[in-house]
């Protein structure tokens, strides 16, 4: 089955639900417990079946995790041995049973709080897992009961079972009846338009005052150039995630990254100021390159986080995209709406903490170049010439965007402007009972930009890998003495227990980057990770990332005293090497490989 496109995939799949269902009558009662689902946008044919849930409390009482199991039906193709590889559990742990027909999950405990708490509760968790044969044959999903498509973005499965205590309260057994169906309901941490019964789309909840413009840092431009193009926002109480659709005439204008890296169908914009830094980052782009539009966009995952915090992101740039000239004739950059934005507002949707759609602000649409016309917005500096992405100001105030490196060549590590320094023992993890799929010779190290730091100094600390076939994705969990050291941005912005770092040189900007986060401050350890989503891009497009930073941390110095900053395996790693996970593009997680330590600081 042909993977449908990015940004089109939960619309359609709630299009879908409310028009299956929209003539079922259903007699159960409700569950407070809402369950979405992705495959990682998997075909029929695939080497791993990819199951990634999301849980999540809309009810008024606590949820107890530890009496929540999971069914995900399959039909078996052979006798072959299957493997069940737990990537990443949010809260507790999950164990998994494979039978012939389903993969069962069950959760250790914890609990889910009604949405709303205040921290440390939650209202949701994640759950992402992959099984697969012994020997990575692929597995025939298309007789599979519980996939129904290629899904790239969470959204509910009826054909998933989910049981509280042995009682059935969400979906379907294979023969059996749906004893809580779809609804339109939308999680609070996915910010996508609902969907009412029959697939007619509701209107946006909530007016803004606010307003979406789009300008450009220059209106005259000869063959060669590169325009920079941002996407802003202002005056907005707060926003959580936007999509856009930009119309532009291909045969004038190309696509590219600040550094001439040309755009691709996958490519998402370079960062702007808001929605960069904390609360599970996930980009998103479905381009259409021939026929000159760009659709893209970016959300906060942990939306619960980001209205705790009360910190209001709401002035300041979305997304920074160059347009490289190929004729110097008159042409436009234009805002648009497209039939895969729901109750668009000039070509754009935000959305706001509560999950919410926004409705009523303003927006300046169209850019003129080449024409002796001065756009009708006039570009400001923060549009004009971005900033390093490694160093952003707070992210209320708009500031210059950054010039990366090329992807696949990448510079030295951008959070080490003085020679990176490490240990020169390196270690090689002990196997651990689930081992990964592939061996690879590669080395991930952790650097440090000074090894002597007084109180209040700020330490960048960058995660680098070096050596491996390819690269798409991670996780880490480092541990540090929280009484010597703070984790901050490099801007000096404090980190909380959502926050996830600043980019490295790899995994910044095609194929659905989506950032991870789980801290735990108090204790001095950063979960932390990132991974390209649309996999099948990546790979093919033969273009591999496997040398480069991944991540920077900055720590600021609280008491001059000797310590370290170290990778630790951690029970939500599985199967880590010293502390670190890496898959490459086929999805299979890495072994095998290298892991140097950082060296001791004062």
């Amino acid at each position: 089955m042909a993977a449908k496109r990015l940004m089109t995939v939960l619309l359609t799949a709630l299009m879908l639900a409310g028009s299956i269902f929209s003539n079922v009558s259903f007699g159960a009662t409700s569950s407070s417990l809402k369950v979405l689902f992705n495959n990682n946008g998997s075909g029929e044919s695939t080497n791993q079946i990819y199951t990634s849930f999301k849980l999540q409390n809309v009810g008024t009482g606590d949820i107890d995790l530890s009496k929540i199991t999971i069914k995900y039906y399959f039909t078996k193709d052979d006798n072959k041995l299957m493997k069940f590889y737990s990537d990443y559990v949010s809260t507790g742990s999950a164990s998994a049973t494979i039978s012939d027909n389903f993969i069962e999950l069950k959760l250790s405990g914890g609990i889910l709080s009604p949405v709303g708490s205040q921290y440390p509760k939650t209202s949701e968790m994640t759950i992402q897992g992959r099984t697969a044969n012994s020997d990575w044959s692929n597995i025939d999903q298309s007789n599979d009961f519980s996939y129904t498509g290629a899904m790239s973005q969470y959204a509910e499965n009826s054909n998933i079972a989910v049981f509280e205590s042995g009682t059935l309260i969400f979906g379907t057994i294979p023969g059996g009846t749906i004893t809580n169906p779809p609804s339109t309901y939308l999680p609070t941490n996915t910010p996508t338009p609902a969907v009412t019964k029959g697939a007619t789309p509701t209107r946006p909840g909530t007016t803004s005052k606010g307003e979406v413009y789009l300008s450009v840092d220059k209106v005259k431009a000869s063959v060669g150039d590169i325009i920079a193009a941002t996407l802003s926002a202002k005056n907005f109480d707060n926003v959580s995630g936007y999509q856009a659709n930009i119309k532009y005439d291909p045969s004038v204008l190309q696509p590219v990254y600040l550094d001439g890296t040309p755009y691709d169908n996958t490519s998402s914009p370079e960062l702007g100021t808001l929605l960069n830094k904390r609360y599970n980052g996930t980009d998103m782009a479905s381009n259409d390159l021939n026929n000159g539009k760009l659709t893209f966009g970016r959300t906060y995952l942990s939306l619960d986080a980001y209205k705790a915090s009360g910190v209001k992101e709401n002035t300041g740039s979305l997304a920074v995209i160059g347009f490289k000239v190929l004729k110097a004739v008159s042409t436009k950059l234009t805002l648009e709406d497209a039939p895969t934005l729901t109750n668009s507002v000039g070509g754009t949707m935000v959305f706001d903490w509560d999950g919410k759609q926004l409705a009523g602000y303003a927006v300046t649409q169209n850019v003129e170049i080449n024409s002796g016309n001065i756009p009708s917005v006039t570009p400001t500096k923060q549009a004009a010439t971005p900033t390093k992405r490694t160093t952003p100001t707070k992210r209320a105030t708009p500031t210059k965007r950054a010039t990366p490196t090329k992807r696949v060549t990448p510079t030295k590590p951008v959070a080490t402007p003085t020679k990176a320094v490490a240990t020169p023992t390196k270690q090689i993890a002990t196997p651990t009972p689930t081992k990964p799929g592939q061996t690879s010779k590669g080395e991930v190290y952790l650097s440090v930009d000074k090894t002597k730091a007084a109180v209040g100094d700020i330490i960048a600390a960058t995660l680098n890998v070096k050596g491996f076939d390819n690269v798409s994705g991670y996780q880490a969990n480092i541990k540090y003495d929280p009484s010597v050291l703070q984790p901050v941005y490099l801007d000096g912005t404090p980190y909380d227990n959502a926050s996830s770092p600043e980019l490295g040189t790899l995994l910044n900007k095609r194929y659905s980057g989506t950032d991870m986060a789980s801290n735990d401050l108090s204790n001095g350890k950063l979960t932390f990770g990132r991974t390209y989503m649309a996999l099948a891009s990546y790979k093919a497009s033969g273009v591999k990332e496997n040398t480069g930073s991944l991540a920077t941390i900055g720590f600021k110095v609280l008491k001059v005293t000797s310590t370290k900053i170290t990778l630790e395996n951690s029970p939500s790693l599985t199967s880590p090497v010293v502390g670190t996970m890496l898959f490459d593009w086929d999805g299979q997680q890495l072994a095998g490989y290298a892991v140097t330590q950082a060296q001791s600081i004062n």
